[in-house]
C-alpha cells in the first residue's frame, strides 16, 4: 500500500509550503522579521516536495523502492536509509567476460547518480546548518510576533518544526 502513496509526504509539503506563502504575502500588516523567514521557509518546502516527487517518480520508473523523503517529522517510524552512488554492488558471474561486468557497473552506477537529484545541496553541511538556523529564527520570530495573523503563526510554527526536524536529522546522519 504505501508503494501506491509515495507521492503523499511530497505533495503534503509542496501544499503546505505554498499555503504558507500565500498566507505570508497576504499577511501584510505582519512584522517583516516574521515574513522574511516565513517565505524561505515556504520556498524550501515547496523546493523540497517537489525534489522528493522527483526522486520518488524516478525510483517508481526504474522499479526501485521510492527514496524516503526528507521531512523524517512527517515519516518517523521508517529509519532514513542513505543512498550513495559509490555503493553500488556488483555480483560477478562466470559466464560475463570483464568489460560485461564493467559496463553494467557504470551503468548502475549512472542509474543511482540519476535517482538522487539535489544531493549536493543536503550534503552540503552549511546548507544544512542554514536551513537549521531559519528554522530557529522562523520559530523564535513565530513566537515574538503573536499580533500576526493566526493563520500566519500556526503555518510558521509547523514549518519551522519541520524544518528544524529534516534539518537535524541530516545532521544526524553525518555524525552517525
Amino acid at each position: 500500500m504505501t508503494s501506491r502513496l509515495w507521492w503523499v509526504l511530497p505533495a503534503l509539503s509542496v501544499v503546505l509550503g505554498a499555503l504558507l506563502g500565500l498566507v505570508n504575502l497576504d499577511s501584510t500588516d505582519a512584522n517583516g522579521w516574521l515574513r522574511v523567514p516565513a517565505l524561505l521557509a515556504a520556498l524550501i518546502l515547496v523546493a523540497q516536495g517537489l525534489l522528493d516527487f522527483e526522486n520518488g517518480r524516478r525510483a517508481r520508473a526504474m522499479k526501485l523502492p521510492p527514496p524516503q523523503s526528507t521531512l523524517p517529522a512527517l515519516n518517523p517510524s521508517v529509519p532514513p536509509v542513505v543512498l550513495n552512488p559509490d555503493d553500488v554492488v556488483v555480483h560477478e558471474s562466470r559466464s560475463q567476460s570483464g568489460a560485461v561486468a564493467l559496463e553494467q557497473a557504470i551503468q548502475a552506477q549512472q542509474l543511482a547518480a540519476q535517482l538522487v537529484a539535489g544531493t549536493a545541496v543536503r550534503e552540503s553541511r552549511g546548507a544544512v546548518v542554514a536551513v537549521l538556523v531559519l528554522a530557529v529564527w522562523l520559530g523564535l520570530a513565530t513566537l515574538t510576533y503573536s499580533n500576526a495573523p493566526a493563520s500566519l503563526l500556526r503555518l510558521s510554527l509547523l514549518a519551522s518544526f519541520l524544518l528544524f526536524a529534516s534539518a537535524w536529522s541530516m545532521l544526524q546522519k553525518r555524525s552517525a
